[in-house]
C-alpha cells in the first residue's frame, strides 16, 4: 500500500513496525487499538491495555486537513484573453474537488490501497494487526494503513514543508515525530485517522488523500498527474489510466511513466489494482482482462517551473519581486516568498502579451545582449497615464538565476530598483530637467523667461531644507550654446547652463519635491539628493521610475504609483492587490504648459526619436558625463515610457558610448532608436489625444486683494524674496498661512531681507500652513 512519507519516495510500511520492540510493542498498539475502538480486549493483558489507554488519553485529539502546496501560475492577456506565462512551486500541484475526479479513478484508489475505506471509520484492525504479525515475522513488505491513515501521515509531512524556508530546524523536527517508526507515533496516526472520520466525510478524505498523494517526478494529487501523463484532467480518466497512475502511488520513483525503465513494473502494478477493482465489484472482469493486455498510451505535458522558463521571464521576476514587497502577501519577505511558490495563486497582470513581445522584438533588434569592448545594458518600461499600469518591461539580456551565469544573461532586472530584483540605478542625466522645468512653471514663471545662460561658475543657489552655503558650480554644455536663452530654447535643446540659470532662481529641494511628487526615487533606497548638479540627473534612477514619472506628466499631473497586478485568485476568493494610490502631484496647467515645452524635444535633442504617426507626443532626452549612459523619456496620453542603454559597469569605469557602434549607429541613440519604434507601434495601436494649448505660463486664480499679480496664488505660497519680515507677514496672512521666523543665512539679500522660505515659493500648501521665512544676515555666499 502507498505510504507517501516524503516529498517523493516513503519508507516501507515494515520499517514502522520493524522498530517497535516486539510482542510488547504490538500488543501497546493493540491495546490502544482496543480502547479506541471499543473492542473487548482478547489476549490483550488488563496492565498493557490500561497503560495503552493512559496514553493514548494525552496523545492530542485530531488534526484538520490543512491547504496543500499548490502552484502559483501567473497570467498576461492576449486577444482580450488571459494566456499562462508562467508556473511556480515548490510541489506541482493542481487541487481538485471530488466531483472534479472520475469514478474510474476514485475506484482504483479504493482498490488499490483500501478497499475497505467505505465500512471502517479511520482503521481497519484485521489489517492492521495482520501487518504487525507480518513484520515480526520478517515480512517488512506488508501494508496495513487505510486510506484515511496514509492521509493523516502525508499531513503531517506536508505541515513539515511549511516552515523549510522560514525555520528549518522546525521543519526537520517536524518530520521526524510525522515519520519515526515508533508506537507512539503509530498510536498518535490511529487516532488522528479516527478524528478525522469524525470531522469529515468519507468523500472528503479520498479527495484530500488523491490531492495530497505523489506521483513521481515532483507531482503531486491525481489532477497534475492526470494532465502531465496523458494531458487530460482528473474528471476524464478512464480505468486503465487510473489504475496505471495509482499504481504510482506505491513507489513514486520507481513506477512513474515517464521512464522506460520502469513501465514493466508499473504494468505489474496496474494489472492487480485492475484485478482488485474486480474483486470489489468496480469493474467488470472482461474489461480488466483486455485493459491489461493493453498499456494506456502516455501523453506527456511538461509543466515550467520558475521564473527562467516563463513566456515572458522579466514579468514573472517583477510579479515574483512585487510579491516579496507587498505586505498583503505575508508579515515578512521570507513568508511571502514562500506562499509565492507554494500558495497556489492566479495571478493576472497588466501586461498585453502582444505588447510585451513587440517591445522585446524592437529590443532584440536595437541592442544585442553583448558588444565587443562594451559591458552594454539596454531597458525599458512603459506606463499607462492615470492608471500606473505597467504596460511592457524589457532589457536586452535574458533572465538567468543560476550560479554560473552565462554570457548576455543577467539576474538583474535593470528597469527595477535593487529591492524588486533591479540594480542599483543608473544616472538618468537630463531627463531630470522635466522636474526643474514643472518647478519653473509652478513657481509663477514663463517659457518665454529669457536666462543668462553663459557659462561660468553659478553660485546662486539655495535649498530651504538645508539652510546654508551650497558650493558654486561650473557646468559645461556638450554642444555650443548661445549667451542668453529662453526656457523653451533651453528645454528644446538641453543646455545645462541654461537650466543652471533655472536652478539658480529655484529653491533646490523644491525641485527634489518635485520629483518626489512624481514617484522619482533612487533605485539603492537612498535619499533623492538635492546639491546643484542633481539637475543634470546625477542620482540613480530605474526606468521604471522615470516611466511612471512621465506617465504622471502626460496625466496632467496626476501620478499613480506603476503596478503589475489586476487581480489575485486563489482557491476561487479575490485577494487584495497593490495600490496604484493615484494622486494629484500638481495643478493640470503646470503639465499642461510643460508639455508643450517637451513636445519640442523632438525638434532638438530628440529628433532621431521622433515616432510616425499624427499621435501628440512629448520626450526628454539625457546623457551622462562621458555619454556612459544614454536615456529619453518619452509619452502619448496612452503610454509612457523611459529606455536606458547604458554600462552595465557604471561609473568611472563605463565606457563612451558615443565611440560605439550597433547596428551601424552610435550606441547612444540605441535608447533613442527603441523609443521610437516603440512609440510609433504604440502610437498606432492605442492612439492618444493632444493636451490643451496652455500657453507659456500658468495663469491661476489671483488671491483677492492681489489681483492680476501671477506669483500670488490662494493656497500657494508666494515669493518673497527680498521682502522684509514685516512685509512678509500681513501678505502670508491674507493667504491664510502662518509666518514663521528661521534662523538667519548667507545670502546676497542684504541684512534683513528674506532670501528664501520653506516651504519653497510656488508650492501648493494647505490653509493654516506655517511657512519658514530665512532672512539674509547680510554677509554674502561664498
Amino acid at each position: 500500500m502507498g505510504e507517501q512519507y516524503s516529498m517523493e519516495e516513503e519508507p516501507r510500511i515494515g520499517g514502522v513496525f520493524g522498530a517497535i520492540a516486539g510482542l510488547l510493542g504490538m500488543s501497546v498498539i493493540a491495546g490502544a487499538l482496543v480502547a479506541a475502538l471499543g473492542m473487548p480486549a482478547i489476549a490483550v493483558s488488563t496492565g498493557v491495555a490500561s497503560s495503552a489507554v493512559g496514553y493514548w488519553d494525552v496523545l492530542p485529539d485530531y488534526i484538520t486537513l490543512g491547504e496543500q502546496s499548490n502552484r502559483t501560475r501567473i497570467f498576461a492577456t492576449q486577444n482580450g484573453e488571459p494566456v499562462q506565462i508562467a508556473s511556480i512551486y515548490e510541489q506541482n500541484r493542481e487541487q481538485v474537488e471530488y466531483e472534479g475526479i472520475s469514478q474510474s479513478a476514485l475506484d482504483a484508489a479504493i482498490a488499490a490501497e483500501d478497499p475497505n475505506f467505505w465500512q471502517h471509520n479511520g482503521v481497519y484492525l484485521p489489517s492492521l494487526l495482520r501487518a504487525t504479525a507480518d513484520v515480526l515475522a520478517g515480512n517488512d513488505d506488508a501494508g496495513g494503513s487505510t486510506i484515511t491513515m496514509q492521509l493523516v501521515r502525508n499531513e503531517l509531512v506536508a505541515e513539515s514543508q511549511r516552515y523549510v524556508q522560514s525555520d528549518p530546524e522546525l521543519a526537520d523536527r517536524l518530520f521526524t515525530e510525522a515519520t519515526e517508526t515508533t508506537p507512539a507515533r503509530k498510536l498518535q496516526e490511529v487516532r488522528y485517522a479516527i478524528a478525522l472520520e469524525k470531522e469529515y466525510t468519507k468523500e472528503q478524505i479520498l479527495a484530500a488523500y488523491l490531492n495530497i498523494a505523489t506521483f513521481g517526478n515532483n507531482l503531486y494529487g491525481i489532477q497534475t498527474a492526470a494532465h502531465y501523463y496523458f494531458g487530460v484532467d482528473a474528471s476524464e480518466l478512464d480505468a486503465n489510466q487510473s489504475a496505471a497512475l495509482l499504481a504510482i502511488v506505491q513507489s513514486p520513483n520507481a513506477l512513474r511513466l515517464d521512464r522506460e525503465e520502469n513501465l514493466e513494473r508499473n504494468d505489474t502494478r496496474r494489472g492487480y489494482i485492475l484485478d482488485n477493482m474486480v474483486e470489489e465489484g468496480l469493474l467488470p472482469a472482461a474489461d480488466a482482462a483486455a485493459l491489461k493486455q493493453e498499456r494506456p498510451a502516455l501523453n506527456i505535458q511538461q509543466t515550467q517551473n520558475g521564473c527562467m522558463s516563463s513566456r515572458l521571464p522579466w514579468i514573472c521576476d517583477y510579479v515574483r519581486n512585487t510579491v516579496a514587497n507587498d505586505e498583503a502577501f505575508g508579515e515578512n519577505a521570507a513568508e511571502r516568498r514562500a506562499e509565492f511558490r507554494r500558495g497556489g495563486y492566479d495571478i493576472y497582470t497588466t501586461i498585453d502579451i502582444d505588447v510585451q513581445e513587440r517591445a522585446q522584438q524592437i529590443m532584440t533588434d536595437r541592442a544585442p545582449a553583448t558588444a565587443q569592448g562594451y559591458d552594454l545594458g539596454a531597458a525599458s518600461s512603459g506606463v499607462e497615464p492615470g492608471t500606473g499600469r505597467i504596460q511592457y518591461m524589457v532589457q536586452n539580456r535574458a533572465l538567468d538565476e543560476t550560479a554560473a551565469g552565462s554570457e548576455g544573461t543577467t539576474a538583474l532586472n535593470y528597469n527595477a530598483d535593487s529591492w524588486m530584483g533591479g540594480s542599483s540605478g543608473f544616472q538618468s542625466g537630463s531627463t531630470y530637467k522635466a522636474f526643474v522645468l514643472l518647478e519653473w512653471l509652478q513657481s509663477g514663471r514663463s517659457l518665454d523667461d529669457n536666462l543668462d545662460s553663459r557659462r561660468r561658475a553659478f553660485t546662486g543657489f539655495q535649498a530651504s531644507c538645508q539652510p546654508g552655503s551650497m558650493e558654486a558650480w561650473d557646468p559645461k554644455n556638450f554642444t555650443t550654446q548661445p549667451d542668453r536663452m529662453t526656457v523653451r530654447y533651453a528645454t528644446t535643446n538641453s543646455s545645462n547652463t541654461g537650466y543652471a540659470a533655472m536652478a539658480e532662481q529655484l529653491d533646490l529641494c523644491g525641485i527634489r519635491d518635485m520629483a518626489q511628487s512624481l514617484g522619482v526615487h533612487r533605485a539603492d533606497g537612498r535619499d533623492l539628493e538635492f546639491y546643484a548638479p542633481t539637475i543634470l540627473g546625477t542620482n540613480e534612477i530605474a526606468p521604471l521610475t522615470l516611466a511612471a514619472a512621465f506617465a504622471g506628466i502626460a496625466a496632467e499631473g496626476r501620478y499613480c504609483d506603476p503596478v503589475i497586478i489586476d487581480r489575485v485568485v486563489r482557491a476561487g476568493e479575490e485577494l487584495p492587490v497593490p495600490d496604484a494610490n493615484c494622486r494629484q502631484a500638481f495643478d493640470p496647467q503646470v503639465a499642461d504648459v510643460a508639455i508643450g515645452a517637451l513636445e519640442d524635444v523632438y525638434n532638438g535633442t530628440g529628433r532621431a526619436a521622433r515616432p510616425s504617426g499624427s499621435t501628440p507626443v512629448f520626450a526628454k532626452t539625457g546623457t551622462a558625463d562621458d555619454y556612459r549612459q544614454s536615456w529619453i523619456a518619452a509619452s502619448s496620453s496612452t503610454m509612457a515610457t523611459a529606455s536606458w542603454v547604458g554600462n552595465v559597469t557604471g561609473g568611472e569605469n563605463g565606457q563612451n558610448l558615443s565611440r560605439a557602434t550597433i547596428n551601424g549607429s552610435s550606441a547612444r541613440l540605441v535608447s533613442h532608436y527603441f523609443s521610437r519604434d516603440m512609440l510609433s507601434y504604440a502610437n498606432e495601436r492605442f492612439g492618444g489625444e493632444a493636451w490643451p494649448d496652455a500657453g507659456p505660463r500658468v495663469v491661476l486664480p489671483a488671491t483677492p486683494g492681489a489681483p492680476g499679480d501671477p506669483n500670488v496664488q490662494q493656497g500657494v505660497v508666494p515669493d518673497l524674496a527680498g521682502l522684509t519680515v514685516a512685509e512678509a507677514g500681513p501678505l502670508l496672512d491674507s493667504l491664510g498661512f502662518t509666518l514663521v521666523e528661521g534662523e538667519p543665512v548667507n545670502s546676497g539679500y542684504s541684512a534683513g531681507r528674506i532670501s528664501f522660505s520653506n516651504p519653497a515659493a510656488g508650492s501648493a500648501a494647505p490653509e493654516g500652513s506655517p511657512i519658514t521665512v530665512y532672512a539674509s544676515n547680510g554677509v554674502p555666499r561664498s
